[in-house]
């Protein structure tokens, strides 16, 4: 192929070697390909349009017009940042709480193209809507693309630790209530023991005691063995 600059070859034919030891011989075909992608022009959009619009994507493209916005000031008004994160977030779960995929999507992007400094996260945190509603943890916690996030990755670990926790408490009720019952039949079985010993019959045992009749015939065949 002949260009401006000289001669150039698409296709070369190269000797290698392979792992064995052998040569080969490949032939090398370089094609160059025209792309084309879209593109959107965001700068002339009107913000409060946007926050209106029912598209998903309206809302990246806020968070995109804020950051473009302010990424040539030299000293950046953090406070301002954080409102308008929390704005975007609160339009987000408004918007879309009911479609897990795209409230996933633009909490994602949202919560890494505005970072905001370290003491403002706890602010933000403590006004999130899955915080102030718990009804919205479960739509949370089927988003597993958020669990890294610098926001709802702690949120994720709260909820999981008091899920873990609730289960712990559960588990020490339900192991107290067995415990109990089976304190009250031991205790039961040992009180027809006695019985046994003083030549009470099985029948008058099983009415004495909440013990069915094949249980004190059973106890008593033990006794006698």
């Amino acid at each position: 192929m002949d260009t401006k600059k000289g001669k150039r070859y698409t296709d070369k034919l190269a000797k290698v070697l392979l792992k064995n030891g052998k040569e080969k011989y490949i032939l090398i075909h370089i094609e160059v390909q025209a792309y084309e992608y879209n593109t959107y022009r965001f700068h002339e959009k009107d913000e409060e349009e946007l926050k209106k619009s029912s598209n998903p994507f309206a809302l990246a493209v806020l968070a995109g017009i804020y950051v473009s916005k302010n990424a040539t000031k030299k000293k950046e008004d953090k406070e301002a940042r954080f409102f308008y994160k929390q704005e975007l977030i609160s339009l987000a779960f408004e918007k879309y709480s009911h479609r897990p995929t795209y409230l996933s999507a633009l909490l994602y992007f949202i919560d890494y193209i505005l970072q905001i400094p370290s003491e403002l996260h706890e602010k933000l945190y403590e006004t999130l809507p899955v915080i102030q509603n718990e009804k919205e943890e479960g739509t949370i916690m089927g988003m597993e693309k958020l669990r890294d996030t610098p926001t709802f990755g702690r949120l994720f670990r709260e909820i999981e630790e008091e899920a873990s926790k609730k289960g712990m408490e559960k588990g020490i009720e339900k192991g107290i209530e067995k415990g109990r019952e089976e304190g009250i039949e031991e205790a039961e079985r040992n009180f027809a023991r006695k019985l046994l010993d003083k030549n009470y019959s099985d029948e008058e045992i099983s009415q004495l005691t909440s013990l069915e009749l094949k249980e004190v015939t059973k106890l008593r065949q033990s006794l006698d063995h």
